[in-house]
């Protein structure tokens, strides 16, 4: 009966533990960025093509300088929200949003 434990059920629950933690930091480092607030501009725009057997899959990235001087680099993932942006925009990332917008210059 221990046996059976040990080449079953051992490496079961230790693939579970694994996905319980990684579920875990996801979910922690989702709310760090959702609890963001920041201003910034758009330093530059970045896309790349992979190619996964017969498909082309797109990758968009915006990378953004906060007025604190941080650097920050974020996956986008329509291609018609990251042609919304040209380098030197001012944008802002409120609390509670996943994305940034361009910031209303009055």
């Amino acid at each position: 009966m221990q046996n059976a434990f040990l080449s079953f059920g051992l490496p079961l629950l230790l693939a579970l533990a694994a996905v319980a933690a990684t579920l875990y930091y996801l979910r922690v480092r989702e709310n760090r960025w959702l609890d963001q607030c920041w201003t910034g501009s758009l330093l530059d725009k970045e896309s790349e093509r992979k190619r996964r057997g017969p498909l082309v899959q797109v990758h968009y990235w915006l990378i953004i300088r906060t007025d604190t001087g941080e650097t920050i680099r974020k996956e986008v993932f329509s291609e018609r929200f990251f042609d919304s942006f040209e380098p030197g925009d001012r944008l802002e990332k409120r609390k509670g949003e996943e994305y940034p917008r361009k910031q209303d210059i009055c």
